[in-house]
């Protein structure tokens, strides 16, 4: 018999980490000539891996026409990593860079995008409040000493595609209708490896699963097709916030813990002092914790302005009120 063929494959490990660096009143910072803001530290997932950013507003050593981001590692590590910075305008990306990939070693402690953007094209990279918002993508490769052997795969195997199914009628098997009458059609089986609570009810003698039809009246129809849409493809096509608290609700009904994170990372890169206290109150409800420690590491900090704003009296009753500045201090 002739020996079944196998491939070696090294399995490289990835490590990610995201971060936002928030800079309130831009435009008022006394910024000179290759003078630079450093923001605070971050870490990689769970590693001991410290980074922060370096960000020249005014030019990098001779060149004073554009400006320049710096990505810095606190230790002396080496690592291969890649980089994707993004300035975001009321809650849209104006500017995006990647990087390469980049060794970073005891002697190349800095990435550096040099010619971040033009500095005459500043005021386009804050908003209305004068704030700017920078992200930070960081993702790390390790590469393993191990290697993992498998059985070569037959590569007319054909893959199964959930993408082509979306919004698809072919071989769909159940109705969502929605409390306005508009319908989208869908796969039982597709529902239900994605949700506990459609599994249970396409596998139990409900209505739902006798009918074909499952009546959503707690959800609009663009929250809806939003929540199919993860489920099938793996991402979202939101551009109101409002649509992603409503979202966060639904992931949460239908226990889809990938889109609730999806959400919660949304929510927090667009956290704002005017809808701080909303944000909270989401986060509480639906038992979103990581997102609730970092609001409240918000409102701490900018608790003089949101205690100030009357929207927050409209948001939370008089003990939740009692609650808040009890916390605060204030």
């Amino acid at each position: 018999m002739a020996p079944i063929p196998s491939k070696a494959y090294t399995r490289v490990d990835t490590s990610n980490s995201e971060f936002t660096w928030t800079i309130n009143n831009f435009s008022s910072l006394n910024k000179t000539s290759h003078e630079y803001l450093t923001s605070p530290m971050f870490k990689v997932d769970n590693s001991e891996k410290k980074f922060f950013l370096q960000f020249f507003p005014n030019g990098y050593q001779a060149d004073t026409t554009t400006t320049a981001m710096f990505l810095c590692q606190v230790g002396s590590e080496s690592f291969n990593c890649r980089c994707k910075i993004t300035l975001m305008v009321d809650y849209e990306p104006v500017l995006i860079v990647r990087s390469p990939r980049y060794s970073f070693s005891a002697s190349n402690k800095k990435l550096a995008f040099t010619q971040f953007f033009r500095v005459e094209d500043t005021s386009e990279m804050t908003n209305d409040q004068d704030i700017m918002l920078i992200t930070c993508e960081l993702k790390i490769f390790t590469t393993k000493n191990e290697s993992i052997y498998l059985h070569a795969i037959n590569e007319n195997t054909s893959r199964f595609k959930c993408d082509d199914l979306f919004l698809n009628e072919k071989l769909s098997d159940v109705k969502l209708q929605t409390i306005c009458g508009k319908e989208i059609m869908a796969h039982k089986a597709i529902l239900a490896s994605a949700s506990p609570i459609f599994f249970k009810m396409f596998t139990n003698d409900m209505l739902e699963n006798k009918n074909n039809v499952v009546n959503v009246t707690d959800f609009r129809y663009e929250v809806l097709i939003e929540m199919i849409r993860y489920i099938y493809l793996g991402n979202i096509n939101v551009k109101e916030l409002t649509v992603t608290c409503e979202l966060l609700g639904a992931a949460d009904k239908y226990d889809i813990q990938g889109l609730k994170t999806m959400c919660n990372q949304i929510l927090f890169h667009n956290l704002r002092v005017e809808n701080a206290v909303s944000i909270f109150k989401l986060a509480n409800k639906y038992n979103c914790n990581t997102l609730k420690d970092e609001v409240k590491k918000f409102i701490s900090f900018h608790s003089a302005d949101i205690m100030k704003s009357n929207n927050v009296k409209k948001l939370l009753n008089p003990v939740e009120l009692d609650v808040i500045q009890l916390v605060l201090n204030i």
